[in-house]
């Protein structure tokens, strides 16, 4: 399944995996907000990404929407698709244990960094 990211006729920004795709609607699995979170640091304002669930308290994981309330769908990022993966992970162990008071901010610090590790990482092609 591919990870994409759906902007809404509302301004919600979502990224999700696209389970399928009909004539007037997608359906869609785990969608998730981006927030983007401004953070002061010293003199610079950075913006850091914040992942939250788009649906709450609903314990279903396929969605449908109609096409016309989607503007722009396009594909995720390398980046994005494994912080979307991450995030879900925790989402997932967060359910098992009840415990909703996970710092997905800290979190997301975390993660830029391991991405950042393996964006620099060279390629190799065979």
């Amino acid at each position: 399944m591919s990870h994409k990211i759906l902007k809404m006729m509302n301004g919600d920004e979502v990224v999700c995996s696209l389970f399928t795709e009909a004539d007037d609607h997608l359906v869609v699995t785990d969608p998730l907000k981006l927030i983007s979170v401004p953070r002061v640091d010293g003199d610079e304002i950075d913006e850091s990404l914040s992942l939250t669930r788009w649906v709450h308290f609903s314990s279903d994981n396929h969605f449908k929407i109609d096409k016309n309330k989607v503007i722009v769908m396009s594909s995720a990022s390398f980046g994005l698709s494994k912080f979307y993966e991450y995030v879900l992970d925790r989402l997932d162990e967060d359910d098992e244990s009840t415990d909703e008071s996970t710092d997905y901010e800290s979190l997301s610090e975390d993660f830029e960094e391991d991405i950042e590790d393996l964006e620099e990482t060279p390629k190799v092609v065979h």
